[in-house]
């Protein structure tokens, strides 16, 4: 969207839940065919998340997912933070690109997670997270406020604009249960393989959401 590659409009064909990759098998828990890119969103398809990474260079992708945030530690001090695992574009095979665009070819934390979400909230501006906002004395005194620290413009406005949008709508059709009656909110759901020794579980997924709330202008 932020490259103008796609559009909210934009129709890319799902392949009924099936794409192959060299000797490889990409497949989707809700197999579709041709939708946009909201669906795309609201149903999760990694097939068009591959797709749609193909679109840019993967250098020029690899870019974004450091801009934001990914593949490096937040420096938040707290112990045993993690940088996680981003390999460089020309390490990249042609399935481990497909696999980072849906988020198995590249290991996260949750502050890594909520670091990048920040930014479609925050309206395309990287914001450094802290984690203590105030320090206050038994007397009312603040001895410690915490500052915020504004970062590189990631994304222009009006792309947060349209992805707070999307999410909107990703979380009342694709996350019923994550709904707050009377609340707008925008989110998106994460399902992720349980790993065993030598591959995945059968039946055991990790099953997550992050989201912000209100989605016009979010505050938490």
């Amino acid at each position: 969207l932020n490259e103008g590659v796609i559009k909210e409009n934009t129709i890319i064909d799902c392949e009924q839940g099936v794409r192959k990759i060299g000797g490889n098998t990409i497949k989707d828990i809700n197999p579709r065919g041709k939708s946009n890119i909201t669906e795309i969103l609201v149903y999760s398809s990694n097939i068009c998340a591959s797709k749609i990474t193909e679109l840019i260079p993967k250098e020029e992708y690899y870019n974004y997912l450091k801009s934001f945030g990914f593949g490096e530690k937040t420096h938040l001090n707290v112990p045993s933070e993690i940088a996680g695992i981003l390999a460089k574009p020309e390490k990249w095979s042609k399935i481990q690109r497909a696999n980072i665009a849906f988020g198995q070819g590249i290991s996260v934390s949750s502050i890594q997670l909520a670091q990048a979400l920040s930014i479609i909230a925050n309206g395309g501006t990287f914001v450094k997270p802290y984690l203590v906002k105030s320090i206050v004395s038994p007397k009312g005194k603040i001895v410690y406020k915490g500052k915020q620290k504004k970062g590189d413009r990631v994304l222009h406005y009006e792309t947060s604009k349209k992805m707070r949008k999307m999410l909107k709508v990703a979380l009342e059709r694709g996350a019923k249960r994550a709904r707050i009656e009377g609340v707008n909110a925008s989110g998106k759901t994460g399902t992720a393989q349980f790993p065993t020794k030598g591959g995945y579980h059968k039946h055991r997924n990790v099953v997550s959401i992050i989201g912000f709330l209100p989605s016009e202008s979010p505050q938490l």
